[in-house]
């Protein structure tokens, strides 16, 4: 039996046959994701990720792309990583998450955005934190992609000189930096 997906204003519906077997939540308007749209069943999908497995010092004012570590995972073999990004090795619709942790300052503005093929595909911003906390950002995107297609991150940053992305090899929330998760770069196929 055959899986679809229907996209709606606020979730992806992947059924099997008239069957829903599961739902993931769609970027609104404001980007955020929905956690109260849990799945209604373990639905089986590809996905590829990386992680940062060193700092990376980013110079003020200056688009950066993220040096990442190596693969982490690919479950079906969808994705070529190297330290710089993915690419696409099916057509489908996915999920692309990056995010990232930037080193406590309170000045200045932080972005991150996704580009493909060498254009802005999505991006997120936010002010300097407060001098005590890190400053994290995630940004997502949904949508389809062809084989060939090349998936990059990068972020920005205003501080008045360089300030460091932080790797946390602890994973989940990172212990050495509280407030901040491991940073990553992921590709999730959601249908061909």
């Amino acid at each position: 039996m055959s899986r679809t997906v229907n996209i709606t204003e606020e979730i992806i519906v992947v059924s099997e046959g008239k069957k829903d077997i599961g739902k993931l939540a769609f970027l609104g308007n404001d980007g955020k994701f929905d956690p109260s749209v849990i799945p209604m069943q373990s639905v089986s999908m590809s996905q590829c990720g990386v992680n940062m497995s060193a700092d990376l010092s980013i110079p003020n004012i200056a688009w950066t792309n993220v040096t990442w570590g190596k693969k982490e995972y690919d479950s079906a073999q969808i994705c070529n990583s190297d330290q710089t990004g993915f690419t696409v090795d099916a057509d489908g619709l996915y999920l692309i998450e990056a995010s990232v942790c930037f080193e406590i300052n309170a000045t200045g503005v932080r972005y991150i955005g996704i580009t493909k093929n060498g254009s802005f595909i999505a991006n997120q911003d936010l002010l300097a934190a407060p001098q005590l906390y890190y400053s994290y950002l995630p940004v997502q995107y949904v949508g389809r992609l062809k084989k060939g297609d090349v998936l990059k991150a990068y972020v920005y940053q205003s501080s008045g000189g360089a300030l460091n992305v932080l790797s946390s090899p602890l994973g989940g929330v990172d212990q050495t930096h509280p407030g901040c998760a491991q940073p990553r770069f992921t590709l999730t196929q959601l249908s061909n």
